[in-house]
């Protein structure tokens, strides 16, 4: 192969002299980088997971990336995978579009030209396009290049990403990118451990508004029926139609975190009202919201997300505690502080793993913590601990919340499963004196027994949930955790009827909350807290 001069080797400037693209109205320009793309190029990785709107261009960007690979090296290989075949055609067709339009002295001549490969005479190198149910595309040689192109859509991710994994390169580049496809998918749960930093990929998020060109600027009465009488007259005067724009609360909210112009509200109406419900996952305006489930949501759907949306806006934040997992979200007046009364709720992990994947924990530990009187959630901790660690985890945040007028607070743990172990801890080791105990009635003896913990079953369960959804859609509960309020967009009625989460996604911040919400209205108006429970 001839030496190609150093500057055929930057991407950027390659690219944007020799590659043609097709643009939405099916006209062949130049490629030139668009804000997202350019975003993207600058903080890539080489091993990058991108959650995107449609349309922004990141496979147009990842594509040319791959052709340009294999146009400059010898034995390079790129591979594209989407959910379905004719998806992975029309991905490689764009690398197929620019390769076909390069000038005569750059457009290497291909030994395999078919309609989902290219290989590159005297390179060794080339690209080429699979289904995501092709397990064998690993037994073709060595991936240094892969697209996972739709991620979230495809059949078993993980099990694919599995069998191709021993024919990646030494340093191969792997881009997957997608838009939202409902939450508890393995790609979603790939996502959520990224923003951790523990999946291995860098998680990049693009809203639809980083794309400069989704504008209107021009009002339409039959498309923006907001902005006209029902005589279709313009409700503006002059030539400036958005200075008589009124946005909604939502569209407020929007403005006050992404600086939205009145243009981009104008393309976002028209948008929602094509999309429907779908516009969350078609064009995410935030890397939770975009992933809601079909399911049939137990929450208020709109006033939870209205909620969430208002707390990314503005985190309620006091104190952050990485080694106790705690934030504290509210800082109780200075004048009552003194008095204030806590009461936590705690749901114990499982302990089982990620069905998906076996090397991710399936469940975490998670509390709440409530100033009893306000019903106000003072402070949340979460994290993915042993029983015995998170029962001393506990004990320290029940320190953080003790007071002169209240003394330690009521801590209710729930006992099922690991969580006896979590009582065990606090009991007999720790000896927390302050622990919640239910009654359970003895049928034989006909007696009431109080029991440590509290105990979900088929009789309180419904209860304590209903009683915390209520509080919530009634914002009796005054939730100031956003993640809370991201559970309770992925909590939804089964086929048969019964809350829980929906598949691949948690409950454990929304059982903590409803434990403690069930403390919280036995002893809110109470002055002191029945001593005779702990």
């Amino acid at each position: 192969m001839q030496k190609l001069p150093e500057q055929f080797h930057d991407f950027k400037w390659f690219a944007e002299r020799f590659f043609f693209i097709r643009d939405r109205a099916g006209r062949t320009i130049p490629f030139k980088m668009n804000d997202l793309q350019l975003e993207f190029y600058k903080n890539m990785t080489g091993s990058d997971d991108v959650l995107k709107g449609r349309k922004g261009g990141v496979s147009t960007l990842i594509e040319l990336m791959m052709l340009h690979k294999c146009l400059t090296r010898q034995n390079y290989r790129g591979v594209i995978m989407a959910h379905e075949y004719r998806s992975s055609l029309d991905v490689f067709g764009i690398a197929s579009f620019a390769y076909q339009r390069l000038p005569d002295a750059l457009r290497i001549p291909l030994v395999t030209d078919t309609t989902n490969k290219m290989v590159f005479r005297g390179l060794n190198s080339g690209m080429e396009a699979v289904t995501a149910k092709n397990l064998e595309v690993g037994r073709g040689g060595t991936i240094d290049f892969l697209h996972c192109s739709e991620i979230a859509f495809w059949d078993d991710a993980h099990k694919v990403l599995t069998a191709i994994g021993a024919s990646m390169g030494a340093h191969p580049l792997v881009f997957r990118e997608t838009t939202a496809n409902g939450a508890g998918a393995y790609w979603h749960k790939q996502w959520l451990l990224g923003k951790k930093n523990r999946s291995g990929y860098h998680p990049h998020f693009f809203p639809w508004w980083v794309e400069n060109s989704y504008r209107v600027f021009e009002p339409e009465f039959l498309k923006d029926p907001e902005e006209f009488t029902e005589e279709g007259i313009p409700k503006w005067e002059g030539d400036d139609p958005d200075a008589a724009f009124v946005p909604t609360e939502q569209e407020e909210l929007l403005v006050a975190r992404a600086g939205l112009d009145v243009p981009q509200l104008r393309w976002r109406r028209r948008a929602v009202t094509k999309f429907g419900n779908t516009f969350a996952q078609e064009y995410a305006e935030d890397g939770t919201t975009c992933f809601l489930t079909s399911g049939r949501g137990v929450f208020d759907g709109e006033m939870v997300k209205e909620r969430y949306e208002q707390l990314m806006a503005d985190p309620q934040i006091v104190v952050e505690d990485k080694d106790l997992g705690l934030t504290v979200h509210y800082q109780i007046d200075p004048d009552r502080a003194l008095n204030a009364s806590y009461v936590i709720g705690a749901d114990v992990a499982e302990g089982l793993a990620d069905e998906d994947d076996p090397t991710l924990p399936g469940d975490y530990c998670a509390a709440a913590v409530y100033e009893r009187r306000s019903g106000i959630q003072v402070a949340t901790v979460h994290g993915s601990w042993e029983p015995y660690e998170f029962a001393h985890i506990l004990n320290k945040v029940c320190q953080v919340f003790t007071t002169p007028g209240a003394g330690l607070p009521l801590l209710g743990v729930e006992r099922n499963e690991y969580g006896h172990a979590v009582l065990n801890e606090l009991h007999h080791h720790i000896r927390y004196p302050k622990l919640h105990r239910h009654e359970v009635f003895d049928a034989v003896r006909q007696t009431w027994n109080k029991k440590l913990g509290w105990h979900t079953n088929t009789q309180t369960r419904p209860i304590m949930i209903q009683d915390f959804v209520k509080a919530v859609n009634e914002k009796t509960a005054k939730i100031l955790d956003p993640d809370t309020y991201a559970e309770c967009l992925t909590f939804v009625k089964n086929k048969r009827g019964r809350p829980e989460a929906a598949p691949g996604c948690h409950d454990d911040r929304v059982m903590a909350n409803a434990i403690a919400w069930q403390m919280v209205q036995k002893y809110q108006g109470a002055a002191v807290m029945g001593a005779d429970l702990y």
